[in-house]
Protein backbone atom coordinates (compact mmCIF):
# COMPACT_ATOMS: atom_id res chain seq x y z
CA UNK A 1 0.00 0.00 0.00
CA UNK A 2 1.38 3.48 -0.84
CA UNK A 3 0.01 6.19 1.30
CA UNK A 4 0.80 9.83 1.14
CA UNK A 5 0.40 12.58 4.30
CA UNK A 6 -0.31 15.86 2.97
CA UNK A 7 0.27 19.36 4.40
CA UNK A 8 1.21 22.50 4.42
CA UNK A 9 4.92 22.84 4.17
CA UNK A 10 5.84 19.39 4.60
CA UNK A 11 7.89 20.52 7.68
CA UNK A 12 5.88 19.25 10.49
CA UNK A 13 2.39 17.38 11.02
CA UNK A 14 2.98 15.31 7.37
CA UNK A 15 6.63 14.21 7.98
CA UNK A 16 5.32 13.14 12.10
CA UNK A 17 2.77 11.30 11.03
CA UNK A 18 4.65 9.26 7.81
CA UNK A 19 7.35 8.67 10.23
CA UNK A 20 4.72 7.63 12.80
CA UNK A 21 3.36 5.43 10.56
CA UNK A 22 6.24 3.60 9.28
CA UNK A 23 6.82 2.74 12.70
CA UNK A 24 3.57 1.22 13.79
CA UNK A 25 3.93 -0.84 10.29
CA UNK A 26 7.28 -1.48 10.51
CA UNK A 27 6.29 -3.45 13.60
CA UNK A 28 4.71 -6.00 11.60
CA UNK A 29 6.99 -7.55 8.66
CA UNK A 30 3.86 -8.69 7.25
CA UNK A 31 2.64 -5.08 6.22
CA UNK A 32 4.21 -4.11 2.49
CA UNK A 33 4.56 0.18 3.06
CA UNK A 34 5.32 2.71 0.93
CA UNK A 35 4.49 6.11 2.64
CA UNK A 36 5.81 9.57 1.45
CA UNK A 37 4.90 13.17 2.56
CA UNK A 38 4.29 16.39 0.44
CA UNK A 39 3.40 19.97 1.23
CA UNK A 40 0.27 22.05 -0.90
CA UNK A 41 2.81 25.30 0.07
CA UNK A 42 6.26 23.29 0.24
CA UNK A 43 9.80 24.75 -0.79
CA UNK A 44 11.38 21.67 -1.96
CA UNK A 45 14.25 20.46 0.22
CA UNK A 46 13.00 22.37 3.24
CA UNK A 47 14.63 20.62 6.59
CA UNK A 48 11.78 20.03 9.18
CA UNK A 49 10.66 22.40 11.20
CA UNK A 50 12.64 22.52 14.67
CA UNK A 51 9.88 21.68 16.69
CA UNK A 52 8.91 18.55 14.95
CA UNK A 53 12.76 17.64 14.54
CA UNK A 54 12.75 17.85 18.39
CA UNK A 55 9.15 16.16 18.56
CA UNK A 56 11.05 13.31 16.28
CA UNK A 57 13.93 12.36 18.16
CA UNK A 58 11.92 12.18 21.31
CA UNK A 59 9.96 10.02 19.78
CA UNK A 60 12.31 7.62 18.08
CA UNK A 61 11.12 8.49 14.94
CA UNK A 62 13.16 9.00 11.63
CA UNK A 63 12.21 11.77 9.29
CA UNK A 64 13.10 11.82 5.54
CA UNK A 65 16.70 12.86 4.60
CA UNK A 66 15.96 15.61 1.91
CA UNK A 67 13.71 17.90 3.42
CA UNK A 68 9.99 18.82 1.88
CA UNK A 69 8.56 17.67 -1.12
CA UNK A 70 5.92 19.93 -3.23
CA UNK A 71 2.77 18.21 -3.77
CA UNK A 72 2.81 17.01 -7.56
CA UNK A 73 -0.15 15.11 -9.49
CA UNK A 74 2.22 11.87 -9.80
CA UNK A 75 1.88 11.65 -6.06
CA UNK A 76 -1.23 11.59 -6.24
CA UNK A 77 -2.30 9.09 -8.57
CA UNK A 78 0.36 6.72 -7.54
CA UNK A 79 -0.91 6.97 -3.36
CA UNK A 80 -3.80 4.27 -2.63
CA UNK A 81 -5.05 6.35 0.42
CA UNK A 82 -3.87 10.25 1.00
CA UNK A 83 -4.36 11.41 4.09
CA UNK A 84 -4.45 14.77 4.80
CA UNK A 85 -3.74 17.19 8.00
CA UNK A 86 -6.38 20.22 7.12
CA UNK A 87 -9.36 20.23 5.30
CA UNK A 88 -7.84 23.17 2.73
CA UNK A 89 -5.34 20.86 2.26
CA UNK A 90 -7.99 18.36 1.29
CA UNK A 91 -9.38 20.73 -1.43
CA UNK A 92 -5.99 21.21 -2.92
CA UNK A 93 -5.41 17.62 -3.37
CA UNK A 94 -8.39 17.35 -5.44
CA UNK A 95 -8.33 20.48 -6.97
CA UNK A 96 -4.74 19.16 -8.92
CA UNK A 97 -6.71 16.00 -9.46
CA UNK A 98 -10.02 15.28 -8.90
CA UNK A 99 -9.75 11.41 -9.60
CA UNK A 100 -8.45 10.67 -5.62
CA UNK A 101 -11.69 12.43 -4.41
CA UNK A 102 -12.66 8.52 -3.24
CA UNK A 103 -8.82 7.74 -1.55
CA UNK A 104 -8.74 11.38 -0.04
CA UNK A 105 -9.05 11.89 3.63
CA UNK A 106 -8.56 13.67 6.77
CA UNK A 107 -6.39 12.25 8.96
CA UNK A 108 -8.44 13.04 11.58
CA UNK A 109 -11.12 10.90 10.23
CA UNK A 110 -9.57 8.03 11.93
CA UNK A 111 -9.99 9.93 15.73
CA UNK A 112 -10.62 7.79 18.04
CA UNK A 113 -11.37 10.21 20.20
CA UNK A 114 -13.10 13.54 19.72
CA UNK A 115 -11.36 16.09 18.01
CA UNK A 116 -9.75 18.83 19.78
CA UNK A 117 -9.29 21.32 17.12
CA UNK A 118 -11.77 21.10 13.89
CA UNK A 119 -13.34 18.08 12.75
CA UNK A 120 -10.80 15.86 11.38
CA UNK A 121 -8.14 18.00 10.81
CA UNK A 122 -4.64 16.84 13.12
CA UNK A 123 -3.42 19.91 15.29
CA UNK A 124 -0.63 21.92 13.92
CA UNK A 125 2.97 21.27 15.46
CA UNK A 126 5.07 24.01 14.42
CA UNK A 127 2.38 27.07 14.43
CA UNK A 128 -0.46 28.01 16.23
CA UNK A 129 -2.47 27.28 19.34
CA UNK A 130 -0.77 23.65 18.90
CA UNK A 131 3.19 24.79 18.82
CA UNK A 132 3.82 21.86 21.89
CA UNK A 133 3.53 18.21 22.60
CA UNK A 134 -0.01 17.74 22.63
CA UNK A 135 -0.05 18.32 18.94
CA UNK A 136 2.77 14.85 18.36
CA UNK A 137 0.20 13.32 21.34
CA UNK A 138 -2.48 14.34 18.81
CA UNK A 139 -0.98 12.75 15.95
CA UNK A 140 0.00 9.90 17.91
CA UNK A 141 -3.62 9.30 18.87
CA UNK A 142 -5.16 9.39 15.35
CA UNK A 143 -2.63 7.31 14.41
CA UNK A 144 -1.90 4.82 16.86
CA UNK A 145 -5.55 4.52 18.58
CA UNK A 146 -7.29 4.58 15.62
CA UNK A 147 -6.35 2.46 13.55
CA UNK A 148 -3.73 3.43 10.88
CA UNK A 149 -1.74 0.53 11.52
CA UNK A 150 -4.89 -1.99 10.42
CA UNK A 151 -5.26 0.38 7.47
CA UNK A 152 -1.83 -0.65 6.27
CA UNK A 153 -2.48 -4.23 7.09
CA UNK A 154 -5.81 -4.17 5.33
CA UNK A 155 -6.20 -1.51 3.11
CA UNK A 156 -9.18 0.95 3.94
CA UNK A 157 -12.22 -0.18 2.40
CA UNK A 158 -14.25 2.90 1.98
CA UNK A 159 -14.47 6.03 0.35
CA UNK A 160 -13.93 9.48 1.05
CA UNK A 161 -17.44 10.38 -0.49
CA UNK A 162 -19.55 13.03 1.90
CA UNK A 163 -15.95 13.88 3.32
CA UNK A 164 -15.90 17.46 1.62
Amino acid sequence: MKVLFVGERDTGRGPLARALFEKICLADPTVSLVSASAGVAATLGLPPAPAAAAIAREAGLSLRPGGAQALSRESLVDSELILCMEQRHRSAVIAIQPGAQSRCRLLGHYRSEPASCEEGEAGDVVGGVHHSHEAIDEVVDVAEGAGLGAIAEHGDGETAEGLA
